[in-house]
């Protein structure tokens, strides 16, 4: 809270200005929910990616289709 922050990457044209830390979050979908809150969703996801790629790797394992990208 109480920082501003500009976005200005390289190659990019842009009409944003400065806008505070707290517009950001807002605007990135990030509410003010307390940190053990966030953290839980935080690992939950990272707990779901997880199991995914064990599930994708375990059926490449049994035979299935490749993916290939």
């Amino acid at each position: 809270r109480g920082m501003v922050f500009k976005f200005d990457p390289e190659g990019v044209v842009t009409t944003l200005g400065e806008r505070s830390g707290e517009d950001w979050m807002t605007d990135l979908g990030i509410q003010d929910n307390p940190v053990p809150e966030e953290v839980g969703w935080l690992l939950g996801w990272s707990f779901f990616y997880v199991l995914f790629a064990w599930l994708v790797l375990t059926l490449q394992s049994v035979n299935w289709p490749s993916f290939s990208f």
